[in-house]
């Protein structure tokens, strides 16, 4: 690419190939946007849901494997990286399957720090990954006995809108606090699976959504970063 010329980075997150909760057909539809119109795609994880799933799934089984199957075609043509989320965390070991795309560590470039989002979310700690709407729906995602905790309360709470704002809330804060602390501007990143950008501390975070209801994703170029969804 010719020096000073404009980079335009897609950036989706929480596909959780595998599952069947994505309209795949909609899916689809985004990748192609992405091959079409991105320089470089940058997948903020969960991209493979290897927590309900695995991988010989997604890469065999239609149509999670024409996702997979996608993605790396894109590589083909031009950057693409996967951070590790908390659904996909072993994913490094199944690198060489996915190659070209490139499973990476969080990371920062530009002012922005690019990241899952989980590591901020303090319940996961303790109770699994409560945060991620994904795990509501499943009949028993549990194994610890506060994971059951929580979910039940998910289940039957009439306060369980009020305990995931808190939650987001919570890690909207640790991503701030880290920005704020090794000098980023920006934070993109996933997980909670609610799209926003929001300014906090004079901290801009920009939350990707997801690619199961929102169907929400970022796109940056230079200095500019704007919040879409693909209808």
């Amino acid at each position: 690419m010719a020096l000073g010329e404009k980079v335009r980075k897609y950036i989706a997150s929480d596909f959780h190939n595998g599952n069947d909760a994505p309209d795949y057909d909609r899916v689809m539809g985004f990748l192609d946007l992405v091959d079409d119109d991105a320089d470089e795609f940058i997948i903020t994880g969960d991209w493979e849901e290897l927590l309900w799933s695995n991988m010989d799934r997604v890469l065999k089984v239609k149509p999670y494997s024409h996702v997979t199957t996608k993605v790396r075609e894109i590589a083909q043509k031009k950057p693409v990286k996967v951070i590790i989320g908390n659904h996909d965390w072993n994913l490094g070991l199944f690198s060489s399957y996915l190659e070209p795309a490139q499973v990476v560590s969080p990371f920062g470039e530009d002012g922005i720090y690019f990241s899952h989002g989980h590591e901020w979310d303090i319940l996961s700690v303790i109770t699994g990954t409560p945060v991620d709407p994904i795990w509501w729906s499943v009949a028993f995602p549990f194994v610890f006995p506060t994971q059951l905790f929580l979910w039940l309360a998910t289940k039957i709470w009439l306060g369980a809108k009020d305990e995931y704002n808190w939650a987001v809330g919570l890690i909207n804060k640790g991503a701030v606090d880290y920005a704020k602390a090794r000098g980023y501007q920006t934070v993109i990143f996933g997980h909670t699976h609610f799209p926003q950008d929001v300014v906090q501390n004079e901290v801009r975070l920009v939350n990707t959504g997801d690619m199961l209801d929102s169907y929400s994703y970022v796109v940056v170029e230079n200095s500019n970063i704007e919040l879409r969804y693909f209808q």
